[in-house]
């Protein structure tokens, strides 16, 4: 059985109905709402292989890998990315 694929226009409805109804029951801010609709699919996807990338690293650090000290670095450098990301976007408001 082949799975129902949606478009991206029914995705983006559906998200935009989930923070509306998130927003009007006072669950979050309109504000928040508003920037959860702007944070750019490379961020999610940088999000992604941060999470995977520090699970890896645990991972090889309890097996006592050599790898695990370069995995973590990369992890480092990420989450570097991620705080210049986001104080170059607070420092533009």
């Amino acid at each position: 059985m082949v799975a129902d694929r949606q478009s991206d226009a029914e995705i983006e409805l559906k998200t935009e109905r989930r923070v509306a109804a998130l927003v009007s029951r006072g669950v979050i801010r309109p504000e928040y709402g508003e920037s959860m609709r702007t944070i750019p699919a490379w961020v999610i996807a940088a999000s992604v292989v941060l999470a995977f990338a520090r699970l890896v690293g645990a991972a090889l650090l309890v097996a006592r890998s050599p790898w695990a000290a370069p995995i973590h670095g990369f992890a480092l450098v990420l989450i570097s990315a991620f705080a210049w990301s986001y104080a170059k976007r607070i420092g533009a408001r």
